[in-house]
């Protein structure tokens, strides 16, 4: 998704689901974000909403959205006034998805934008295997970890970078005390001249969490949130012109891909590595498919355009099913 010259986001397309976790944007006075509920079923869907702040959770919400239709909200509506903000969307009926988009302007100066993916349930363990790090001279551009345990009691977190730089703890965030119910903001001072690292985050408590990064294109503000993913999978992606970096994360990494150009021939990589691994993508490559992949390896996709920077999770959007052939019988027609 992108607005001109303002800010560009990417998401990967994933099939209704139960439950969502979105972990970022504001509610203060420079959002602009948004909410989307949207409802592909036939019938008429109730949603409900549960918005964490950084001062604790707010009351349950529960919308109504028509059938085939959808429902956008202002996150300045939901909770007026808070910095930090963590949502869990839970579909009561109906089939639904839901999108978060994170804009920020302060009067006529926008200050960027992003489409925020929706996380993995909370766990003891989470990973984010994509954080872009643009370095300078004298300087590199922030970043923030944002973490929320939904329970009712706190717990320390343990947090290890992984680079090919180094693995490492950061300072100042492993051992950080996170209370339960509120979201926690902990700015994450590293500097990785790779260009890129991923975040291992472990506690006693279920958690959820993603980055925030200050990104800088053409001289243009902007920021983009990476977000936690489950353990890599086979499937097939669509990334016809975006000339996607994949980003691999794991102790022992062995993922084969197939990729498909847009004259339709086929080509066969491996990707190996220990910790991360990189492989970029040409804007030539229709789709790729991972045909195999190693246990406990995560992955995502940083995607850069003239009017900003994208990050997509890669996770299966929909899986095929099998189920028997119905049977009937004359007793279906005349009880």
């Amino acid at each position: 998704q992108i607005r001109t010259g303002v800010w560009a986001g990417a998401l990967t397309c994933i099939a209704p689901v139960t439950s969502q976790w979105f972990v970022g944007g504001a509610a203060d006075i420079t959002s602009k974000g948004t909410l989307t509920l949207v409802n592909s079923g036939l019938g008429k869907a109730l949603v409900k909403v549960t918005v964490f702040t950084e001062n604790g959770a707010q009351a349950d919400q529960v919308f109504s959205v028509k059938a085939n239709s959808y429902l956008s909200m202002q996150l300045a509506s939901l909770a007026p006034g808070s910095k930090s903000l963590a949502i869990h969307v839970v579909p009561q009926t109906g089939r639904v998805n839901a999108f978060l988009t994170d804009e920020r302007g302060r009067g006529l100066q926008a200050l960027g934008g992003d489409t925020v993916n929706s996380g993995v349930e909370p766990a003891k363990e989470v990973v984010i295997p994509a954080i872009p790090q643009q370095t300078g001279r004298n300087s590199s551009m922030p970043h923030t970890l944002r973490v929320l345990i939904p329970g009712d009691v706190g717990s320390q977190i343990n947090v290890v970078i992984n680079s090919t730089d180094g693995t490492f703890s950061p300072t100042g965030i492993d051992g950080a005390m996170i209370p339960a119910g509120k979201v926690v903001d902990i700015p994450l001072d590293v500097v990785m001249p790779s260009g890129k690292f991923a975040l291992h985050i472990t506690a006693e408590r279920p958690i959820v969490a993603a980055v925030f990064t200050r990104t800088n294109s053409l001289g243009k503000s902007d920021f983009l949130w990476s977000t936690s993913v489950p353990p890599l999978t086979l499937g097939t992606y669509s990334i016809t012109g975006l000339a996607p970096l994949l980003v691999f994360t794991g102790e022992q990494i062995a993922v084969d891909i197939d990729t498909t150009s847009i004259n339709g021939s086929r080509q066969s990589v491996r990707v190996n590595g220990d910790q991360i691994a990189t492989l970029q993508l040409s804007d030539r490559i229709r789709t790729f498919t991972i045909t195999k992949v190693g246990t406990k390896v995560t992955g995502a996709a940083l995607i850069t355009s003239k009017s900003g920077f994208g990050y997509a999770p890669l996770v299966t959007g929909s899986a095929l099913t099998r189920t028997s052939i119905p049977r009937s019988n004359i007793r279906v027609l005349i009880p």
